[in-house]
């Protein structure tokens, strides 16, 4: 029997945030030069950013421990590069990487006159992973208003993304106990679990059996994880 429900909010008034004249980046978690108490990782979930990113720009990011990375479009097509790995993700899809420590991480938009909007989402590895090629997975809203989609991506946790129909509920139960859920709300309203989540909000939650979603807004678009916690971290 699970221990009661354990569940924190997150408010998108509250991320670090980094910005110049040819990007901006939201980070639900300390990133960087961001640092708050109250911001640390959620058992292996060590980054959940949001990047607006200007034609022709790149952003150059290096992790002091090896992660596993989770590119997702939102707006536009992404250019990635790592050691010698280059590659694309276009919006309605996601890639997944294994980063080893030390090794830059590129994200480039090549466009000539259009920013790209997307979520970098950075979960702790295996200290002993090998390299691996990234692994690409596409994923389709249509029809899709009242379930979530799983992403077919290699990896410890399990990852997930939804358009979900106004005022439509949807009731989901953990694959696997003893797991985390983090819950981040990219666009429109929902209430998760009794949560309201505006835009850049998230919810991370830990021992429950059952989460329900309902949409407020049309066509309100979330992303879910389920996280692997050993030992309770």
């Amino acid at each position: 029997m699970l221990s009661t429900t354990e569940a924190v909010i997150y408010l998108t008034s509250q991320r670090g945030r980094s910005e110049t004249e040819w990007f901006r980046s939201y980070y639900t978690f300390n990133f960087g030069e961001f640092s708050r108490e109250s911001r640390t990782p959620f058992g292996p979930l060590l980054a959940v950013n949001e990047h607006t990113l200007k034609e022709g720009r790149t952003l150059s990011f290096v992790n002091k421990k090896p992660v596993q990375v989770l590119l997702i479009p939102i707006v536009g097509e992404l250019k990635y590069r790592y050691s010698k790995v280059e590659d694309t993700v276009d919006a309605g899809q996601a890639s997944y990487i294994l980063l080893p420590p030390g090794v830059p991480l590129e994200l480039s938009n090549t466009y000539t006159s259009n920013s790209i909007h997307f979520l970098h989402v950075c979960v702790r590895a295996d200290q002993n992973f090998k390299d691996s090629y990234p692994e690409t997975c596409t994923f389709d809203f249509v029809d899709n208003g009242s379930t979530l989609t799983q992403l077919n991506v290699s990896s410890d946790g399990l990852f997930f993304i939804g358009k979900l129909s106004g005022r439509k509920s949807v009731i989901c139960q953990p694959k696997f106990q003893h797991r985390g859920i983090f819950v981040y709300q990219i666009s429109g309203t929902c209430e998760v679990h009794g949560r309201l989540l505006l835009p850049g909000d998230a919810l991370s939650l830990t021992n429950v059996e059952t989460i329900e979603f309902e949409a407020l807004t049309h066509e309100a678009i979330v992303f879910v994880a389920e996280l692997p916690f050993r030992d309770g971290n």
